[in-house]
């Protein structure tokens, strides 16, 4: 499929645990279901035709029908006539590419807009596609040419907004996460993969637009922002940027969430980092019906005390849950009680839920809570509550950890900081019942949206912040959180809601 230009996910990485390459198929032939498969597709699916793509075999003559996402594109539109002096600003996550067109000549971002990683055909985190890769040449070129032709597909698309063509293009900047760096240059990636994680650059890169493959001008200016580490990209250089966390006197935090979670906390004189491995449930990938923010993913439950709303993204039926409707579900049913303190779900017959009991049933042997009924309909089980502790452990582990090596107490900390995408649709309040923020931090928290990528747009318009990142990087103190030798005990008290 991958070979015609169609991308279906692969999660897991092909290998039938993640359920999330559903497609329909029709044949004249009888293909068997494995074990496996039959995990992830309930009798009705079957007898739809519905099968896992990495588990079906291809026959002659079978027609395949697939419904592929489609991430909101967020567009400003501000004039259709522009400078011929253009720039554009990328943030390459591992779920999600964003770019934003910039007119040089008075720095107005001209629109921005954002697809998924098709890399994620070969695995939802950078784990599973450094492995995909391995140690073969040619599969490291196709990760580059994936996320090579993401870039273009958002650039052609962004250029048809104003009167100019690519040639219009004279300077890029490209920030992102230390693996999808590495893979967009062509770097080997193995390195990442294997402790010490030694990378093979980190350091500030200019190319050329030839060089690069984007379709911007021929001989166009290509910087790549720097890294810290293996797990600290450039995407948090670029938001303390965004953030000027490192010109201040107070001391913040900042907040990446993303499938990797990413943390800095300083000031002007002292900036230490860590990496968090949040896992992919945030970002929709690792939840039974979660998603990113695509068309139709539930972003948003509210409890009306008797039942539950949501709204969705695009405002058309619900397909799935993302990241901020995860976080909202996991809050309502530890305040109703349906979900305990331990992350164990009551079932129906344990306790007398009341008007919400219809929404209890089973799954799979074990308790999952409806969301919404239809096709498909949208559950949050059991094992996806688990997940959610484990992703929300880790967040809070990292912030409290960099608070331990800064010596620092709550009171200290001026704002916290909540970059990504994730972050942007986040409802605080339930972020703070579930315990991703520590309470004591509730009033200081500042969503500032994809600061990645708006930290490029600021490195597009004043080159000497370039230069100023190099400082950055350079100056960020990085620790890794999993050889310390109170981390476990840590994130077992914070295992808890």
């Amino acid at each position: 499929m991958k070979s015609l230009g169609y991308f279906i996910p692969e999660i897991c990485g092909g290998i039938g645990k993640c359920g999330k390459c559903k497609v329909r198929v029709s044949t004249q032939v009888t293909l068997e279901i494995d074990t496996e498969e039959r995990k992830h597709l309930d009798e009705k699916e079957i007898e739809n035709g519905i099968r896992l793509a990495c588990r079906t075999p291809v026959v002659d003559k079978m027609k395949i029908w697939i419904d592929e996402p489609i991430l909101n594109s967020e567009k400003s539109i501000m004039f259709k006539q522009a400078s011929e002096k253009i720039g554009a600003a990328i943030d390459i996550g591992t779920t999600t590419v964003v770019l934003s067109l910039v007119d040089l000549s008075n720095g107005t971002v001209i629109c921005t807009e954002s697809t998924l990683n098709p890399q994620i055909v070969n695995g939802a985190d950078v784990i599973s596609r450094i492995a995909y890769t391995g140690n073969n040449t040619s599969r490291l070129k196709e990760m580059q040419e994936l996320v090579v032709s993401a870039v273009n597909l958002l650039i052609d698309s962004a250029l048809k907004n104003i009167a100019n063509d690519k040639k219009c293009i004279s300077k890029v900047v490209v920030s992102g996460n230390t693996v999808m760096l590495h893979m967009f240059l062509g770097l080997d990636v193995q390195s990442l993969g294997v402790f010490p994680y030694k990378t093979k650059n980190t350091e500030i890169v200019r190319k050329n637009g030839y060089e690069t493959g984007l379709n911007i001008a021929r001989n166009g200016e290509v910087w790549i922002l720097p890294s810290v580490s293996a797990f600290l990209g450039a995407d948090i250089v670029s938001g303390v940027i965004e953030t000027n966390l490192y010109g201040s006197e107070k001391i913040s935090i900042l907040l990446d969430l993303g499938t990797n979670g990413e943390i800095v906390g300083g000031n002007k004189d002292i900036m230490i980092g860590c990496s968090t491995a949040a896992g992919p449930a945030f970002e929709g990938a690792s939840i039974k019906c979660g998603s990113t923010c695509v068309n139709g993913a539930i972003d948003k439950i509210f409890s009306n005390g008797k039942d539950i709303t949501y709204t969705t993204i695009g405002n058309t039926p619900p397909k799935s849950i993302c990241g901020s409707g995860i976080v909202d579900i996991t809050a309502i049913l530890i305040e109703k009680g349906i979900v305990l303190q331990n992350g164990r779900m009551n079932s129906k017959e344990e306790k007398d839920f009341k008007s919400l009991d219809f929404r209890i049933i089973e799954h799979d042997g074990n308790t999952a809570f409806l969301i919404a009924e239809g096709e498909p309909q949208i559950i949050f089980t059991q094992e996806d509550v688990r997940k959610v502790q484990l992703a929300k452990a880790a967040t809070v582990t990292g912030i409290m950890m960099i608070m331990k090596r800064m010596n620092i107490d709550y009171q200290d900390i001026d704002r916290v900081y909540i970059a990504g995408n994730f972050g942007t649709f986040l409802n605080i309040e339930n972020a703070v019942k579930i315990g991703l923020i520590p309470e004591r931090l509730r009033d200081k928290i500042v969503i500032v949206g994809n600061s990645s990528v708006n930290g490029a747009v600021k490195c597009l318009l004043e080159s000497a912040l370039i230069n100023e990142a190099s400082k950055i990087q350079q100056c960020i103190q990085y620790f890794d959180i999993g050889s310390q030798e109170d981390f476990k005990e840590m994130f077992v008290e914070n295992l808890n809601f």
